[in-house]
């Protein structure tokens, strides 16, 4: 008779581990200077700044919500996988 298989869990792997250790701070430091920069557009001075510090600026911005997007993705997997 086969024996069905069971389905082992699958456990954090050593590197996987200390990403889900480091996330909450990556996390916390994006976070953080995500509030800086909308800080700075709210800014009295930001309208008068130069044309390329504003790009410079909003780019940072943009890449910064879409990492803090990723981290938090990445740390939903890593707890999933902790946990199951």
């Amino acid at each position: 008779p086969v024996q069905p298989q069971r389905e082992r869990k699958r456990k954090l792997s050593f590197k996987e581990a200390r990403e889900l250790e480091q996330l909450p701070q990556e996390i916390e430091n994006a976070d953080a200077r995500i509030q800086e920069i909308e800080g700075i557009f709210a800014g009295a001075d930001y309208g008068t700044s130069s044309e390329d510090y504003r790009k410079e600026i909003q780019q940072e911005y943009n890449a910064l919500t879409e990492k803090l997007e990723q981290l938090y993705q990445r740390w939903e997997e890593l707890e999933k996988i902790n946990n199951a």
